[in-house]
């Protein structure tokens, strides 16, 4: 259920940013300086809700200006973002990352909803940055092996090898260079409570 929220969150606010197809000429940034500064994390704060929230929902847009969100389960790795899907050329998100770079990732670590407040006290990390398809099979076989022990870990690493050769051959695995970070928390107890200071 969580992450058909995250899937609705990211598609409403990639949306928001799209009414219709905009010419080059005629576009213009929305970028702005956050409004809520008080709820703003630190970069290391970010960089620990990325590491400590298993899913997260990609934004891509291809060249008609037309938005596509979808949920992942990305992998954080010696500062980069990994995700993986098919490499199916009928694939909306395999097509508009070939034809648009640009992606905007979403990561909600909690959401609870408090509702004699009627607020959310959620925590959230969000970075923009440029999609790079890996295509050498030798740096395919590392990030997987990361990906297997980062989310299998309680699998032998046989049969996460095994995994491994199974699908490489068929899978699309992409790479994020970060070029903006960002968190947000209206709540930052109980999510950084065992954060190391």
């Amino acid at each position: 259920m969580q992450r058909r929220q995250m899937l609705a969150a990211g598609l409403a606010s990639v949306a928001a940013a799209t009414t219709g197809t905009v010419h080059a000429a005629e576009a213009k940034s929305t970028e702005r300086p956050v409004r809520r500064t008080d709820y703003l994390l630190t970069e290391e704060e970010a960089w620990y809700v990325i590491q400590n929230t298993p899913h997260a929902v990609l934004g891509t847009c291809d060249n008609a200006g037309i938005p596509y969100a979808i949920p992942i389960t990305p992998l954080l790795l010696d500062g980069k973002i990994y995700f993986h899907g098919t490499k199916d050329p009928k694939s909306r998100k395999f097509e508009n990352l070939k034809q648009n770079p640009n992606v905007s990732i979403v990561w909600i670590g909690t959401d609870p909803i408090k509702e004699d407040e009627f607020t959310v006290k959620y925590v959230s990390a969000m970075v923009a940055g440029k999609a790079r398809l890996i295509t050498d099979r030798a740096e395919m076989q590392r990030i997987f092996e990361a990906y297997t022990a980062r989310f299998s870990p309680s699998q032998t690493k046989k049969a996460q090898l095994d995994t491994i050769k199974g699908s490489i051959n068929d899978v699309a695995l992409w790479e994020i260079s970060v070029d903006k970070i960002s968190g947000k928390a209206k709540a930052k107890s109980p999510f950084f409570d065992k954060m190391k200071k």
